[in-house]
């Protein structure tokens, strides 16, 4: 196997194990396995064993001599520093979204969301989810290369904040569906400045509530 091939092997195989963690399909705490991930993916440890290194590197993994390799317990306070910093760059994003944006690209958006709407609210969870992702990774792909990667990078680190927010959902899906939609017509209005402060106001009320969630004073 040429170099070329092999580091492109390794990389993927990173990026598939990294999303796998941030997006709690692997669970903090787990056991992972070189040898079962070896044979999920069919490719020597060889690939594995440097993917969980640089995954160690990225704090998302622990490995333990003669015990094994563990996905990293989430610090509560890692993610409420991750937050602060997607108040800082996701509105830009927004912003920056609003100024480059075709309008009929969001229909999709927009006819998800209606759906959301119309359902009960203690039956909207994972479709409210569904559309909340789709709304950001709209944005994320629209405010250029560099921002977009960036607040991408912290969307899937933030993923994990759901441990911690499970409770408190469902008493803040309603506001932050209304929340949501805000930023949906300020950016079908291509409105940059309210897209910029309707995504500033609603990660502050996120914010709020994670902090709440972990008795730590805003």
């Amino acid at each position: 196997m040429s170099t070329s091939i092999k580091g492109a092997k390794n990389e993927q195989i990173y990026d598939i194990l990294k999303k796998d963690i941030l997006r709690l399909t692997i669970p903090p705490g787990e056991k992972i396995s070189e040898t079962i991930l070896s044979e999920k993916y069919g490719v020597s440890r060889s690939p594995i064993r440097d993917a969980l290194r640089r995954l160690k590197q990225d704090r998302l993994v622990i490995i333990e001599p003669q015990v094994g390799t563990f996905v990293a317990e989430i610090s509560p306070f890692d993610l409420l520093e991750i937050f602060r910093i997607k108040i800082a760059n996701d509105p830009l994003a927004a912003k920056f979204a609003a100024e480059r944006i075709n309008p009929k690209d969001l229909v999709p958006i927009r006819e998800k969301f209606e759906k959301v709407k119309m359902l009960d609210i203690d039956k909207r969870y994972q479709l409210q989810k569904e559309f909340d992702d789709q709304l950001h990774m709209f944005i994320f792909n629209h405010c250029g290369e560099y921002l977009g990667r960036i607040c991408k990078d912290l969307f899937y680190y933030s993923e994990r904040i759901r441990l911690y927010t499970t409770k408190c959902t469902n008493t803040r899906l309603q506001g932050s569906l209304q929340e949501a939609e805000k930023i949906l017509i300020a950016l079908e209005n291509k409105d940059p400045e309210e897209a910029y402060r309707l995504s500033k106001e609603h990660l502050e009320n996120l914010y709020a509530v994670l902090c709440n969630t972990l008795g730590v004073n805003v």
